[in-house]
Protein backbone atom coordinates (compact mmCIF):
# COMPACT_ATOMS: atom_id res chain seq x y z
CA UNK A 1 0.00 0.00 0.00
CA UNK A 2 1.43 3.41 -0.98
CA UNK A 3 0.62 5.85 1.82
CA UNK A 4 2.29 8.71 -0.03
CA UNK A 5 0.21 8.40 -3.20
CA UNK A 6 -0.56 11.80 -4.66
CA UNK A 7 2.24 13.59 -2.83
CA UNK A 8 5.54 14.93 -4.08
CA UNK A 9 7.21 11.80 -2.71
CA UNK A 10 5.34 9.45 -4.99
CA UNK A 11 6.11 11.65 -8.01
CA UNK A 12 9.79 11.75 -7.17
CA UNK A 13 9.81 8.04 -6.33
CA UNK A 14 8.27 7.14 -9.70
CA UNK A 15 10.66 9.49 -11.47
CA UNK A 16 13.74 8.08 -9.74
CA UNK A 17 12.70 4.54 -10.63
CA UNK A 18 12.02 5.49 -14.26
CA UNK A 19 15.42 7.18 -14.59
CA UNK A 20 17.19 4.31 -12.82
CA UNK A 21 15.55 1.69 -15.01
CA UNK A 22 15.86 3.56 -18.32
CA UNK A 23 18.05 1.98 -20.95
CA UNK A 24 20.78 4.09 -22.53
CA UNK A 25 19.34 4.07 -26.02
CA UNK A 26 15.70 3.25 -25.33
CA UNK A 27 13.55 6.12 -26.63
CA UNK A 28 10.45 4.69 -24.93
CA UNK A 29 12.18 4.88 -21.54
CA UNK A 30 13.15 8.52 -22.17
CA UNK A 31 9.57 9.27 -23.25
CA UNK A 32 8.33 7.65 -20.02
CA UNK A 33 10.58 9.91 -17.92
CA UNK A 34 9.43 13.01 -19.81
CA UNK A 35 5.78 11.95 -19.41
CA UNK A 36 6.26 11.59 -15.65
CA UNK A 37 7.84 15.03 -15.52
CA UNK A 38 5.04 16.56 -17.59
CA UNK A 39 2.42 14.97 -15.31
CA UNK A 40 4.19 15.97 -12.06
CA UNK A 41 2.45 17.73 -9.21
CA UNK A 42 2.84 21.46 -8.62
CA UNK A 43 5.83 20.75 -6.39
CA UNK A 44 7.82 19.27 -9.26
CA UNK A 45 7.96 21.00 -12.61
CA UNK A 46 9.64 19.97 -15.85
CA UNK A 47 11.14 22.89 -17.74
CA UNK A 48 12.06 21.98 -21.29
CA UNK A 49 14.89 24.33 -22.30
CA UNK A 50 14.02 23.83 -25.97
CA UNK A 51 10.43 25.07 -25.66
CA UNK A 52 10.06 26.79 -22.28
CA UNK A 53 12.49 29.71 -22.55
CA UNK A 54 10.34 32.03 -20.43
CA UNK A 55 9.96 29.41 -17.68
CA UNK A 56 13.70 28.76 -17.78
CA UNK A 57 14.48 32.48 -17.40
CA UNK A 58 11.93 32.81 -14.58
CA UNK A 59 13.49 29.81 -12.83
CA UNK A 60 16.98 31.28 -13.18
CA UNK A 61 15.76 34.57 -11.67
CA UNK A 62 14.07 32.74 -8.82
CA UNK A 63 17.19 30.68 -8.06
CA UNK A 64 19.36 33.83 -7.99
CA UNK A 65 16.84 35.59 -5.75
CA UNK A 66 16.80 32.63 -3.35
CA UNK A 67 20.61 32.46 -3.41
CA UNK A 68 20.87 36.13 -2.42
CA UNK A 69 18.26 35.65 0.33
CA UNK A 70 20.29 32.67 1.62
CA UNK A 71 23.40 34.86 1.80
CA UNK A 72 21.53 37.55 3.77
CA UNK A 73 20.16 35.01 6.27
CA UNK A 74 23.52 33.22 6.59
CA UNK A 75 25.26 36.54 7.33
CA UNK A 76 22.75 37.11 10.15
CA UNK A 77 23.51 33.65 11.57
CA UNK A 78 19.96 32.37 10.95
CA UNK A 79 20.86 28.75 10.16
CA UNK A 80 17.27 27.48 10.26
CA UNK A 81 16.00 30.26 7.97
CA UNK A 82 18.96 29.78 5.66
CA UNK A 83 18.32 26.05 5.25
CA UNK A 84 14.58 26.55 4.82
CA UNK A 85 15.05 29.23 2.19
CA UNK A 86 17.61 27.15 0.29
CA UNK A 87 15.21 24.19 0.25
CA UNK A 88 12.39 26.31 -1.21
CA UNK A 89 13.74 25.90 -4.77
CA UNK A 90 15.86 23.02 -5.99
CA UNK A 91 17.05 22.56 -9.56
CA UNK A 92 17.67 19.02 -10.76
CA UNK A 93 19.69 18.74 -13.96
CA UNK A 94 19.98 15.81 -16.32
CA UNK A 95 23.71 16.40 -16.79
CA UNK A 96 26.73 17.60 -14.81
CA UNK A 97 28.38 19.47 -17.70
CA UNK A 98 27.18 22.09 -20.13
CA UNK A 99 25.36 25.38 -19.80
CA UNK A 100 22.20 23.72 -18.50
CA UNK A 101 24.02 21.08 -16.47
CA UNK A 102 24.92 21.28 -12.78
CA UNK A 103 28.23 23.05 -13.41
CA UNK A 104 26.64 25.59 -15.76
CA UNK A 105 23.86 26.43 -13.32
CA UNK A 106 26.29 26.69 -10.43
CA UNK A 107 28.58 29.06 -12.39
CA UNK A 108 25.65 31.21 -13.54
CA UNK A 109 24.22 31.59 -10.05
CA UNK A 110 27.63 32.19 -8.48
CA UNK A 111 28.32 34.98 -10.96
CA UNK A 112 25.04 36.64 -9.88
CA UNK A 113 25.72 36.39 -6.12
CA UNK A 114 28.06 39.20 -5.02
CA UNK A 115 31.35 37.93 -3.59
CA UNK A 116 30.75 34.26 -4.30
CA UNK A 117 33.33 34.00 -7.06
CA UNK A 118 36.00 35.75 -4.97
CA UNK A 119 35.74 33.49 -1.92
CA UNK A 120 35.17 29.73 -2.34
CA UNK A 121 33.96 29.59 1.26
CA UNK A 122 31.74 32.68 1.21
CA UNK A 123 28.94 33.00 3.72
CA UNK A 124 25.77 31.71 2.11
CA UNK A 125 27.45 29.13 -0.13
CA UNK A 126 25.27 26.03 -0.38
CA UNK A 127 27.36 22.87 -0.29
CA UNK A 128 26.77 19.22 -1.11
CA UNK A 129 28.82 16.67 0.85
CA UNK A 130 30.53 14.31 -1.59
CA UNK A 131 32.06 11.84 0.89
CA UNK A 132 30.68 10.25 4.04
CA UNK A 133 32.19 11.35 7.34
CA UNK A 134 30.87 9.21 10.18
CA UNK A 135 32.71 11.23 12.82
CA UNK A 136 30.84 14.38 11.81
CA UNK A 137 27.59 12.59 11.05
CA UNK A 138 27.36 13.76 7.44
CA UNK A 139 26.82 11.59 4.39
CA UNK A 140 27.31 11.83 0.67
CA UNK A 141 24.40 13.94 -0.61
CA UNK A 142 23.79 15.99 2.53
CA UNK A 143 23.23 19.68 1.76
CA UNK A 144 24.35 22.48 4.05
CA UNK A 145 25.06 26.21 3.96
CA UNK A 146 28.06 28.17 5.18
CA UNK A 147 26.76 30.53 7.88
CA UNK A 148 28.34 33.14 10.11
CA UNK A 149 27.50 32.16 13.69
CA UNK A 150 29.03 34.11 16.58
CA UNK A 151 31.61 35.58 14.21
CA UNK A 152 32.76 32.15 12.96
CA UNK A 153 32.08 30.45 9.64
CA UNK A 154 30.32 27.13 10.15
CA UNK A 155 28.34 24.84 7.90
CA UNK A 156 24.72 24.32 8.94
CA UNK A 157 22.93 21.07 8.08
CA UNK A 158 19.41 19.92 8.85
CA UNK A 159 19.33 17.80 12.00
CA UNK A 160 16.50 15.87 13.62
CA UNK A 161 15.88 18.65 16.15
CA UNK A 162 16.95 21.63 14.05
CA UNK A 163 20.15 22.84 12.42
CA UNK A 164 23.46 21.17 13.28
CA UNK A 165 26.63 23.15 12.69
CA UNK A 166 30.12 21.94 11.81
CA UNK A 167 33.19 24.19 11.96
CA UNK A 168 34.31 25.13 8.47
CA UNK A 169 37.80 23.71 9.01
CA UNK A 170 36.32 20.25 9.71
CA UNK A 171 34.18 20.21 6.58
CA UNK A 172 34.63 17.08 4.45
CA UNK A 173 34.93 17.31 0.66
CA UNK A 174 32.05 19.38 -0.74
CA UNK A 175 30.91 21.04 -3.94
CA UNK A 176 28.68 24.03 -4.58
CA UNK A 177 25.03 23.07 -4.99
CA UNK A 178 22.76 25.65 -6.58
CA UNK A 179 21.71 22.74 -8.79
CA UNK A 180 22.15 18.98 -8.58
Amino acid sequence: MNLLKGTIYSTINRLVKAVRDAGEDNVQDVDNVIALLADASGDVEWVNPNTDGEKLNALASEVVSVANAVVALAEKGDAAGTLSTLASVQVLCAHRNGTLGVQGWNRAVQSAVPGSLADPFHVGRPVLVSHNDDRLGVANGDVGVICLVNGQKVVAFEGLKGPVTIPLNRLPEVETVYAM
